[in-house]
């Protein structure tokens, strides 16, 4: 029988130029997939540790560092006020703006005395108007001012003014109240209490706030009955508020 012709193509062989291009290729690829993993070819083919593998470590350990060396108070954070600084700025100067809102117009001055203490000392003028919300009374105003005064105890890891305070608070003012733009009644009071709060301290930047509590007795009172809009301002119990913003130098 005659034999069947096989119509099978035998493999195609390529001349040895095509061949060492073909494994060039094949190594080029498999270098660009070493790299890519981490690890590169030296001269003599052996596999090392890439280069381009080892720089996003080098960047990360760098950002830790920065972060580890920058200052706390960049970072939102109050950190600890240096001793030398410290004793270099000795003087506060703050007001209450919040305060504004019910026509009370203060500006403090605090002395640091050491490292926990300070003394302070806050010119106030108020006006309390028709609307003046903790004592109201028809065609009801009232005008006055006076001194805020006392010191401040500074505690924790901090110095003074930074950190927790704790204190007594001494108030001596002049008030007048007017009915239709007629003064019915004009004098003194005076009050002593104490307050407490936490000043955040960012290099010159000052944010005090606090409430405390005082009691303040008249010089003069109003006819027994009468409402508390026609007493002298801040007469008997009153809370003090304190939303202080400033700088030290």
């Amino acid at each position: 029988m005659p034999r069947a012709v096989s119509h099978i193509a035998p493999p195609l062989r390529l001349g040895t130029e095509q061949s060492a291009r073909a494994r060039v290729s094949l190594r080029t690829r498999a270098d660009r997939e070493t790299v890519q993993r981490g690890f590169t070819r030296d001269k003599s083919g052996a596999m090392s540790e890439s280069k381009v593998h080892r720089i996003p470590m080098r960047v990360a350990c760098a950002v830790l560092m920065l972060l580890a060396t920058w200052p706390s108070s960049a970072l939102g954070q109050d950190a600890p006020v240096d001793a030398e600084k410290a004793s270099a700025r000795r003087n506060v100067l703050s007001t209450n703006p919040v305060r504004y809102g019910i026509l009370h117009f203060q500006i403090e001055y605090e002395r640091i005395i050491g490292e926990r203490f300070g003394v302070f000392v806050a010119p106030i003028y108020f006006h309390h108007a028709t609307w003046y919300p903790f004592a109201r009374a028809h065609e009801m105003t009232a005008n006055g001012g006076g001194l805020d005064l006392g010191f401040r105890y500074t505690f924790g890891a901090r110095a003074a003014p930074a950190g927790f305070y704790v204190g007594p608070i001494l108030s001596a003012y002049r008030g007048e109240v007017l009915r239709a733009g007629v003064t019915t009644l004009e004098g003194f009071v005076f009050s002593g209490g104490a307050q407490a709060g936490y000043t955040w301290l960012v290099d010159w930047l000052l944010l005090s706030p606090g409430i405390g509590l005082s009691y303040g007795i008249p010089t003069e009172r109003a006819p027994e009955g009468s409402a508390k809009a026609a007493q002298l301002p801040h007469q008997g119990l009153w809370i003090n508020f304190r939303a202080n913003v400033g700088f030290t130098f």
